[in-house]
């Protein structure tokens, strides 16, 4: 009789047993790693989303300082065009006052910078007016002055009554102005 060499039953079920341990530790090791890339992979869209909430935050943020910025653009050129130069303003000062002079219809004859106080904020200068005025144009004159960018302002005034019958008009003896300069 021939002995039986082949694989017998005992044999055969420790092979299948070691063979199903190793392919389960195997699953069970790509499981692992598999859980660990979804992981890794979670943490990344985590920062991903948190960095693009910052950056949308930021956006925003600055969308509202670009408003405001624009919103009071207005308001900062208005105050830059409050003052004249310092050097030149005395053409600036003329021209306006013969544009105030022609829209309240009286005439401009002079106007005296000889008295300049150097370094200050203000410049004071004196105009003459062809008299007599009359005295609501005299008092648009002002007006117009007064509400004037650069900014003007009538440090000294005096008036007299007209030499002629018509009561409305008066003479404008000294007319004393200062602009503000920058």
């Amino acid at each position: 009789m021939k002995k039986n060499t082949g694989f017998q039953a005992s044999s055969m079920r420790k092979i299948l047993v070691s063979i199903f341990f190793v392919v389960l530790l195997a699953l069970i090791g790509a499981y692992y790693l598999g859980l660990r890339a979804v992981k890794d992979y979670a943490v990344e869209v985590t920062q991903t989303t948190k960095d693009v909430t910052a950056s949308s935050s930021k956006v925003e943020n600055l969308k509202d300082l670009e408003l405001k910025l624009n919103q009071t653009k207005a308001s900062v050129d208005k105050a830059d065009r409050m003052f004249a130069p310092a050097n030149g303003y005395q053409t600036q000062v003329v021209n306006d006052l013969r544009r105030y002079a022609t829209a309240a219809g009286i005439g401009l004859q002079t106007t005296d910078f000889a008295n300049q106080a150097g370094e200050t904020e203000t410049r004071s200068f004196s105009i003459s007016l062809a008299n007599p005025v009359d005295y609501s144009q005299l008092l648009r004159f002002i007006e117009l002055v007064e509400t004037s960018l650069p900014k003007m302002e009538i440090s000294e005034l005096t008036i007299a009554r007209s030499a002629n019958s018509n009561a409305s008009q008066v003479n404008v003896e000294k007319l004393t102005l200062k602009v503000y300069v920058k």
